[in-house]
C-alpha cells in the first residue's frame, strides 16, 4: 500500500481516502465507503446510487454511523 500524503497542515490528502481505508476522527473509528472526488465507491455504496451526491467522501463510523464530508478536517487521521 502506498503511503498517505498529508497536506502541509497534516490533514490527509483526499486522494488517499479510498474505500476500505480505516480512519479515526477524534474518538470515532470508521471506514471510508466512497470518495466521489476520485470516483471510487465500495460495493455497499455503488456509484449508481451515490454518484449524484455532492462531491466528497463518506465514512461509516462505528460510534455514529455515516458521516459525509466535502474535505478532510484536522481531526481526521488514516489508521496504518
Amino acid at each position: 500500500m502506498e503511503a498517505a500524503t498529508p497536506t502541509n497542515d497534516g490533514i490527509p490528502a483526499i486522494a488517499d481516502l479510498h474505500p476500505g481505508t480505516c480512519v479515526t476522527c477524534g474518538q470515532w473509528h470508521g471506514v471510508v465507503v466512497f470518495n466521489s472526488i476520485i470516483a471510487e465507491f465500495s460495493e455497499e455504496f455503488p456509484a449508481s446510487v451515490w454518484q449524484d451526491h455532492r462531491l466528497g467522501f463518506m465514512v461509516s463510523y462505528a460510534e455514529v454511523g455515516l458521516v459525509f464530508q466535502e474535505q478532510p478536517d484536522e481531526d481526521l487521521t488514516i489508521v496504518r
